[in-house]
């Protein structure tokens, strides 16, 4: 299933591309197919979301031959055996070229939890809460191929003598939960808002901020390497500090991931992060794939190069998503406060960057304060429904996004918000269409306005949590961004979850304005015979969902 409205498709790459006839788009990639432990004898499916114009054709393969008759989106075993274990991944294509999903690996088994919690005084061996691990590093190590990892709140370090060079090693097809109270019987019970788990590269527990006193810090936190392809969820990282050479790593202080190894990152918060050179919260080396999903990145740095938050460099092939996430106050000097990237191919929707910067560094003018592409190869990135507010660069190029000219010229930037960074916001191989800036950029149905956020100095709101209703950049119902953008590029979603549109029209930016409900049928009254069955009902429009309250005689 397309995340995005193929019909319109083809309408709006032929307005955004140039405005040349018969525009047409490669294939990219919106959701990747996700391993998957089964046991024998039942079924599988593995899936993937992509867009393209002309049509796409799809080609399943296991273990990189193709699989005969396996050309729809989805691919079904019906009943698993040992034989169909393998790395199973998808080639997409269409009339403009084609790309290749990152591979999910099928498990054939009995998936087995192990369990860490700090405290836990019973056998030590991970088998459940009265006996988990009190170490992740032990779970990682116990651990096997399609195995999941529990770990209830508490502070996790990779060392406990100091050693600078220990980290969280993932090397396996592996599923790492954070977010657990320590009794929960499902996963679904968790919430890593209130059970807050951290994985701390802060040894001696000095911190003092990005760089501040981390010099006795591990250099970095976790690091994928081997087989690795896992889900990380619901975790705080934090206190990574690659120093660069000559005591390297230079990359990824919170996370490191190379090499062509796939990751999902989902529920995740990335805070007092640092690396010298590049991604100081999560950076690659020639990475397979990466997904970001509910992520927040806050005050990590990479002083000297870029990527702040986050840095990708890719071999051929790489692929990085990035849904409703957040990037605040992240710094990267040289190229890209929040983000830096090479010849990355990347599809971002429905998340903020505010207040990120560059500037200094030893590379002359190729900074931006949120988002720096610098690449001639062949990556290309699309972004919509984002929102770029006070984003800041000292250098000469853009305040808040500079992509250098990707080969291929498919890149996009559409339905978004561009704001508070400087008169030269947007540096982009392809005009932008459908944004909304305090400034003038060319492109295609662009607007010059003040958005009307709800309150743009709280980008978390009240409840100090991204993604729900009380966020800061929410705009108000008289915003000019309100059902001004182009459906045909709009994500189903927004960065709260909820459906698009919840009006006339799609919003610019990360979020739809909900409508408020309004009563279309009231309840009818009704006489009902004693023990028969009486429905009172009433039917609701605007933006959804709704809850619900009955009340008898004016009692909830």
């Amino acid at each position: 299933m397309n995340l995005l409205r193929p019909s319109l498709l083809a309408i709006i790459f032929t307005l955004i591309i140039g405005g040349r006839a018969n525009a047409a788009t490669a294939p990219l990639i919106t959701q990747q197919p996700v391993s998957a432990t089964v046991a024998a004898g039942n079924p599988v499916t593995f899936s993937v979301s992509a867009f393209g114009d002309p049509t796409l054709s799809y080609q399943w393969q296991k273990a990189g031959a193709d699989i005969e008759s396996a050309t729809e989106s989805s691919y079904v075993i019906p009943s698993v055996q040992a034989a169909d274990a393998a790395a199973y991944t998808v080639t997409i294509t269409n009339g403009a070229g084609n790309q290749t999903s990152a591979p999910a690996v099928l498990v054939v088994g009995t998936k087995t939890i192990r369990y860490v919690k700090t405290n836990a005084t019973g056998s030590n061996n991970g088998s459940s809460w009265a006996n988990a691990f009190t170490s992740l590093t032990s779970a990682l190590t116990a651990a096997v191929d399609g195995d999941e990892i529990w770990v209830a709140a508490g502070t996790y370090k990779p060392s406990t003598v100091g050693n600078r060079d220990s980290y969280f090693a993932v090397a396996k097809v592996l599923t790492i939960l954070g977010g657990f109270a320590g009794t929960e019987s499902t996963a679904s019970e968790r919430n890593w808002n209130t059970n807050v788990t951290i994985l701390s590269g802060d040894l001696a527990g000095n911190d003092t901020g990005p760089g501040g006193n981390q010099g006795d810090n591990s250099k970095q936190v976790m690091v994928y390497e081997a087989n690795a392809n896992a889900v990380i969820d619901g975790f705080r990282i934090t206190g990574g500090m690659a120093p660069g050479a000559p005591a390297s790593p230079d990359a990824g202080g919170g996370i490191f991931i190379g090499d062509g190894r796939v990751a999902t990152v989902r529920n995740c918060t990335f805070y007092w992060n640092y690396a010298i050179s590049y991604g100081g919260g999560l950076g690659s080396y020639a990475f397979g794939a990466l997904t970001l999903e509910g992520c927040y990145f806050h005050n990590n740095s990479a002083p000297f190069n870029g990527g702040g938050g986050l840095f990708l460099d890719s071999s051929p092939g790489s692929h990085c998503i990035i849904k409703r996430s957040l990037f605040a106050s992240n710094s990267g000097s040289a190229a890209g406060g929040a983000l830096f990237h090479t010849a990355t191919t990347a599809y971002i929707e429905n998340s903020v960057f505010t207040a990120n910067s560059s500037g200094g560094g030893f590379q002359s003018a190729v900074a931006a304060g949120a988002i720096r592409g610098h690449t001639s190869g062949p990556g290309r990135f699309w972004i919509t429904n984002c929102t770029f507010s006070a984003n800041t660069n000292t250098r000469g190029t853009a305040g808040a996004l500079s992509l250098f000219a990707p080969n291929d010229g498919n890149s996009m930037l559409a339905n978004s918000i561009v704001v508070g960074s400087g008169s030269n916001p947007v540096t982009f191989p392809t005009a932008p269409a459908y944004l909304l800036s305090d400034q003038s950029i060319a492109g295609t149905d662009n607007v010059v306005a003040t958005p009307t956020f709800v309150n743009s100095g709280n980008a978390l709101g009240v409840d100090g949590v991204f993604g729900t209703r009380d966020d800061g950049f929410v705009l108000t119902a008289a915003s000019p961004g309100v059902d001004s953008g182009s459906a045909a590029v709009a994500p189903l979603i927004d960065a709260t979850g909820v459906s698009r549109p919840q009006g006339a029209g799609v919003e610019r930016g990360a979020y739809e304005t909900l409508v408020p409900p309004q009563i279309t049928t009231h309840p009818q009254s009704a006489t009902v015979a004693r023990g028969a069955a009486a429905l009172l009902q009433v039917v609701v429009s605007g933006g959804g969902p709704f809850t619900y309250q009955w009340q008898k005689d004016g009692v909830a």
